[in-house]
């Protein structure tokens, strides 16, 4: 499964950084595949905490749906989305690193048409993994803590 991670390291606590990660009003301000968030449950995210976005990849735009499945604050969240031509898997990982630093990392694994191979692979090869790394690179690079 083709897999985009990229990571930055912030003048900030990790609690600080799970924060901002975890606020489900600023992630239009800062990540490039969401242009805006249409639902999201109340209280702070947790496993089983449900979202709807709109956004996409590059000029393909549409709805998503989204569930945290795997939440360890303030280290771990992992969301598994629908975005009907693949389901992605976005990992945010979280760690201090000693020096009053915290290393942000998100990572994103896709595949995409999984019924439609080798079409899909080939979809994957030749566009949306360049579009994915591109697109999250711009995300971590505008979400500055």
């Amino acid at each position: 499964m083709p897999t985009v991670s990229h990571a930055v390291t912030v003048d900030a606590t990790p609690e600080t950084v799970w924060n901002f990660v975890s606020d489900m009003e600023r992630i239009p301000s800062w990540v490039s595949f969401t242009d805006e968030m249409r639902r999201y449950d109340e209280g702070p995210v947790r496993e089983g905490f449900e979202y709807v976005e709109y956004g996409g990849l590059g000029p393909v735009r549409g709805e998503s749906e989204w569930e945290i499945v795997e939440c360890d604050p303030p280290n771990r969240q992992v969301h598994v989305g629908d975005l009907g031509v693949t389901e992605p898997r976005l990992t945010i990982d979280i760690e201090a690193t000693g020096d009053g630093l915290t290393r942000w990392t998100q990572t994103v694994e896709f595949e995409a048409l999984p019924q439609f191979r080798p079409l899909g692979r080939l979809l994957e090869v030749l566009f949306l993994r360049r579009l994915m790394d591109r697109d999250l690179q711009r995300t971590m690079e505008a979400g500055r803590v």
